[in-house]
């Protein structure tokens, strides 16, 4: 089963800025290197772009950035960046690592929030 590439829409190629010093802000047609120009992707490929996806969604609701992530993790930024685009598997024990920061986050927020109210409870009953 084939899935249209979700990075260059099917079209086999994408329109990217090429950063050249030479030419500041050039921007270009080239070939996707995701499903390398033919515009359709594998199965395996798209159920790695999901669950990269899911992630992402995760941590930005959480306000972690991709830096703090990967600290969290023990990988680059470029790697963990890779990760949730579906273009680089996780390491092993990366999935249960990026699962507690996110719970560890969780819980501190709760905490914060908990004393929060009781701050709040203790400055009416004192006023």
């Amino acid at each position: 089963m084939t899935f249209s590439c979700v990075y260059c829409g099917g079209e086999g190629e994408t329109f990217v800025n090429m950063h050249w010093a030479s030419r500041p802000g050039e921007w270009r047609y080239l070939r996707c290197q995701d499903c390398d120009g033919t515009g359709v992707i594998t199965q395996v490929q798209h159920a790695a772009y999901t669950a990269g996806r899911l992630r992402r969604d995760r941590r930005v609701a959480t306000g972690l950035t991709q830096h703090e992530m990967a600290q969290r993790i023990g990988v680059s930024l470029v790697d963990y960046s890779q990760m949730e685009h579906g273009r680089r598997p996780w390491p092993e024990g990366g999935e249960t690592a990026f699962d507690a920061a996110l719970a560890e986050l969780s819980v501190r927020r709760s905490l914060r929030t908990l004393n929060d109210v009781l701050e709040e409870r203790a400055k009416r009953e004192g006023a």
